[in-house]
């Protein structure tokens, strides 16, 4: 199966850095120029909830997230890198001299 390269944009990477698996999907939804009311067709619930998925930064129903990324086309990899959690910030090494 070949992935769209709608996901290799610069646009796609960011979304995906910025951990907004949200904004992944509304991105893949406006490019099959869907509709909210043509994607919350296909997943069996209301357009309100397609937006309130495709605009909030946290997740709150994972299953619904995974659903709608298949449906858009959203390639596993890309929704994974937008589902884990930001890597921790390293402290400068401290620099010890003998005095």
């Amino acid at each position: 199966m070949s992935v769209d390269p709608l996901w290799s944009t610069p646009k796609a990477r960011e979304l995906a850095e910025q951990r907004c698996p949200g904004a992944l999907i509304r991105l893949g939804r406006e490019h099959r120029s869907w509709t909210l009311a043509a994607l919350g067709d296909r997943l069996g619930c209301s357009p309100a909830t397609v937006s309130r998925l495709e605009r909030r930064s946290r997740v709150l129903d994972l299953a619904l997230v995974h659903r709608a990324a298949q449906e858009v086309g959203v390639p596993r990899h890309i929704l994974m890198t937008s589902l884990a959690p930001p890597a921790p910030k390293v402290p400068t090494a401290t620099r010890v001299t003998a005095s």
